[in-house]
């Protein structure tokens, strides 16, 4: 058997920046479902994309489906997590986020510095030239922010491919990043590789790996033994986990609970009178952070400008074309209606997207705080579900659906306030946060500050910490994971390793 001093599992932000940590402390082992893809292997065209998708999957595909009530969560399952298939977005969020945390803004604020550094974000050097920036600027003076990517915008093509994947190695994934450094001090690194189960003996964890290809000694599985446990397999990941293992490691009441989709919207003003056909494809490059004062406490609605991929420029012009009329909510009229159907009809007959009424639409990705009241359901075969079936009738949809028809009141153009909207979708997001959130206690929390889950009989569990999105205790209104990999650096610089 294997002996390793800590054990990693998952490489999302929580994992990768945990494995950094521990690798010049002790023998560390990172297992990891997904697989490591390298540049050339992203496709590029709509049924590529599409084939990338594979529901309930056990990790040979890139992305993972979980559908609930209300509620669709995309998920990636690779090397470096979610960083592999995100815009790289780095926002950190307003010190009023943290009021009910166990923690305070000031425990955590140092580490965002921290892993800054280790995640090195920049900004799109021409993001103020693009039509986003002065589209924003017009309708909400003032608000627009450049955002920082973990890109490299000297290789970067502008094709929009982010999400796919990108092929060029323009994207700082935490494979060039944390996981890079920690190899360099001697990480061991298992892919396509489940952790199945787990058990205890004197005073060690011992853990049954399964690997979808062979080992080198032709075995599909094996037990490890390791000191500590650091699990950080994503929300679904870590809450299947922990299912899987309620008999012999109980938690407490709010399991499964508290559970939020970080407000995950997309919003639409279609074929509008301003262009925002230059950088077409470009990466997610500006932002604006509104407020929202109408309840007891303050709420962060982050807006976010969108991009379609070049490659499928044509499609997402005619389908938007198709839809737009049945879908679309009121249209704004600031311009002669030929104008608006020139643009219309040329988009229907797939004649110049970037010229016709897709090259006049303004996507804009939404992150904003929710009430964090979704709750996980597991079914037979223990794989986990978020539930949360009226999630369109937050109040912070409310807020964006108001700022949205003020926009369009002031530039024109239809409005399409969220695609979950539309009848025959569900709401798709792709944070999912929460099930295990950190609390004082087991009757305000899963975990404690240090991502050590509490005992129902008293007590934490020794050895074992969770350090991903399952322990945020609430939405944040902005991109999670600069704070996942705060959160995880704040608890590993805590422990005496």
């Amino acid at each position: 058997m294997e002996k390793y001093d800590f054990l990693v599992i998952g490489s999302g932000y929580g994992g990768a920046v945990a494995s950094y940590y521990l690798s010049g402390k002790g023998k560390t082992l990172l297992v990891e479902k997904g697989r490591h893809w390298k540049e050339g292997e992203f496709p590029e065209t709509l049924w590529g994309i599409a084939s990338l998708f594979q529901k309930n999957s056990l990790g040979r595909q890139l992305f993972g489906l979980r559908i609930g009530k209300g509620i669709g969560v995309a998920y990636a399952q690779a090397l470096g997590g979610a960083s592999v298939v995100n815009y790289g977005i780095t926002i950190e969020p307003p010190a009023h986020v943290f009021q009910d945390w166990p923690i305070s803004y000031e425990d955590i604020r140092p580490f965002y510095d921290q892993v800054r550094g280790g995640l090195m974000p920049t900004s799109h050097p021409k993001w103020s030239q693009f039509d986003e920036a002065s589209y924003l600027d017009r309708i909400e003076p003032g608000s627009q922010i450049a955002l920082e990517n973990t890109i490299d915008w000297e290789k970067c093509m502008d094709c929009g491919h982010c999400v796919p994947g990108c092929n060029y190695g323009a994207k700082r994934s935490l494979n060039q990043t944390y996981l890079s450094l920690a190899r360099e001090k001697g990480l061991t690194v298992y892919e396509n590789t489940e952790a199945l189960n787990i058990e205890r003996r004197n005073g060690h964890y011992h853990v049954y790996l399964r690997n979808h290809k062979p080992y080198k000694s032709g075995r599909l599985g094996q037990w490890v033994s390791c000191n500590k446990v650091f699990l950080a397999a994503g929300t679904f990941g870590t809450l299947e986990f922990l299912y899987r293992h309620r008999r012999s490691m109980p938690l407490g009441p709010l399991f499964g609970k508290r559970m939020s989709m970080n407000g995950d919207g997309l919003a639409i003003l279609y074929n509008t009178p301003f262009p925002q056909s230059s950088h077409l494809g470009a990466p997610v490059t500006t932002h604006a952070r509104l407020m929202d004062h109408s309840g007891k406490k303050p709420k962060v609605l982050t807006v976010m400008s969108g991009r379609v991929p070049l490659s499928i420029l044509r499609h997402s012009a005619f389908a938007m074309a198709f839809l737009s009329p049945i879908v679309g909510k009121k249209l704004y009229l600031k311009e002669s209606l030929f104008s608006y159907y020139k643009r219309w009809l040329s988009d229907l007959l797939l004649l110049h997207p970037a010229r016709g009424a897709l090259g006049h639409t303004f996507l804009f990705k939404l992150d904003g705080q929710d009430q964090s009241r979704a709750v996980c359901r597991f079914d037979r075969m223990g794989r986990a579900y978020m539930d949360w079936p009226d999630y369109l009738q937050d109040p912070i949809f409310e807020f964006a659906h108001s700022k949205l028809e003020e926009w369009a009141k002031k530039g024109g153009g239809r409005i399409i306030p969220n695609l979950g909207s539309l009848p025959f979708m569900k709401s798709f997001g792709v944070h999912p946060l929460g099930g295990c959130a950190m609390g004082e206690s087991i009757h305000t929390g899963v975990v404690d500050p240090l991502g050590r889950p509490f005992r129902p009989n008293g007590g934490v569990y020794p050895d074992f910490h969770i350090v991903d999105a399952s322990i945020l205790p609430a939405s944040l209104g902005v991109p999670p994971s600069m704070t996942i990999a705060a959160n995880t650096a704040r608890i590993l610089s805590a422990l005496e390793l």
